[in-house]
């Protein structure tokens, strides 16, 4: 066998962006056999070790993993990195052998599956894990949410909770849910611009008891949170997915505010709730529009439409109130249909509440271009545009 000096020299001179023929690529692993975990750990090799594992198939994949120590590589900084690579690269491959990758790389991360999810390095890992452990449909998944509770603890690592959150993305569990709320909603962490994230996903995956959990501890000092450049995210996301408690949220918006991205999504929940009195009175009293409102909300200062309240305009198209939809057809430009906010005003007007006539002969008028093709938003809409024109 070749000394490692030796396979490390051949290896690193060895140029993957011209090299892709599956025989060649077997002979650079028949090459490496025996040094594969000091090549995936060492800074000057680990690159092109990388590159070797996106041209190689499944099966010299599964050939690689039976050879190397998954756990050891995980709890490593660069062997972490490439154990990360190996499961991107085979979560884009199709015709897949679940078996093959059950036994020789699901097992070793399952086995080892807590002290993984608490270490720094191989947390990144299991979050790669889950992404193609979740989309195997042809076996029973297993539940992790004993060894999530057991590690969920306040001394618990940013890294670990993220993996944690990350989980609950494609497992719901109601109870780790909650003992996230109790452990972790308050001032400590919810005012750290580092968990700012965190939070707009747990409240984003919340049911009703936990949104309800994270409102009674965070009123009490709700107006620190909105003054807050950090808490605010966590209100705003709160406002959003738990509408029920919009009074509550209205009561501490003023004029002046410094924030006024609560009062924006205030006034987005009531429109959403059908209280439509309120709507207007805060148009009048915060934004001081009388009329025009579609203009005066996007089309104040400027005549490409103010982006920051292009949902509200949404949702008053949809309630089909002070003439948005007639304003909208007005100052409608055609060059709107290439940009994303005019995207969402063109779906917002054809699935809103004008009347279908006024679609239809809007529909009628809108060049629609060949990029609108391209895009899958794009495609819908002009499905929505076609069905329109056909009336």
């Amino acid at each position: 066998m070749n000394s490692f000096e030796t396979v490390k020299e051949y290896f690193k001179n060895i140029d993957f962006d011209i090299v892709d023929d599956s025989l060649i690529l077997d002979n650079v692993y028949k090459e490496i056999d025996g040094y594969e975990e000091k090549l995936a750990l060492d800074l000057e090799t680990v690159i092109n070790f990388e590159l070797l594992v996106q041209k190689s198939n499944f099966l010299q994949i599964i050939n690689l993993c039976k050879k190397i120590n998954i756990h050891f590589l995980s709890l490593k900084k660069t062997g972490s990195k490439f154990i990360e690579l190996i499961f991107e690269t085979i979560n884009i491959m199709k015709d897949l052998d679940w078996k093959l990758i059950h036994k020789f790389i699901f097992k070793p991360v399952i086995n080892n599956f807590t002290e993984l999810c608490v270490d720094k390095n191989a947390t990144h890992v299991v979050r790669k894990f889950f992404i193609i452990y979740f989309c195997d449909k042809n076996i029973e998944r297993r539940n992790f949410k004993n060894e999530f509770s057991y590690i969920l603890k306040e001394d618990m690592s940013l890294d670990t909770l993220i993996t944690v959150i990350h989980y609950l993305k494609f497992m719901k569990s109601k109870s780790l849910l909650r003992k996230i709320v109790r452990i972790f909603v308050n001032s400590k962490y919810t005012f750290n611009k580092l968990y700012t994230y965190i939070f707009e996903d747990l409240i984003n995956l919340s049911d009703d008891k936990s949104l309800e959990m994270v409102y009674q501890r965070i009123k009490p000092q709700f107006i620190d949170y909105i003054n807050d450049n950090y808490g605010v995210f966590v209100i705003l996301a709160l406002i959003k997915k738990y509408p029920k408690e919009n009074d509550f949220y209205f009561s501490y918006c003023t004029k002046g505010m410094k924030n006024t991205n609560v009062l924006l999504r205030v006034t987005e929940n009531y429109c959403k709730l059908g209280e439509y009195k309120k709507v207007k009175k805060i148009l009048l009293n915060f934004y001081e529009i009388k009329n025009e409102v579609f203009k005066n909300l996007l089309l104040r200062s400027t005549d490409t439409p103010d982006t920051k309240h292009i949902n509200l305009v949404v949702c008053l198209m949809n309630a089909n109130l002070y003439g948005i939809n007639d304003d909208f057809i007005k100052y409608y430009k055609n060059e709107w249909i290439h940009r994303k906010f005019g995207l969402t005003l063109l779906k917002g007007f054809f699935e809103g509440g004008a009347e279908n006539a006024c679609k239809s002969a809007f529909a009628r008028k809108i060049n629609v271009g060949a990029s609108l093709h391209k895009k899958k938003e794009g495609k819908q809409l002009l499905n929505l545009i076609k069905s329109y024109k056909r009336l």
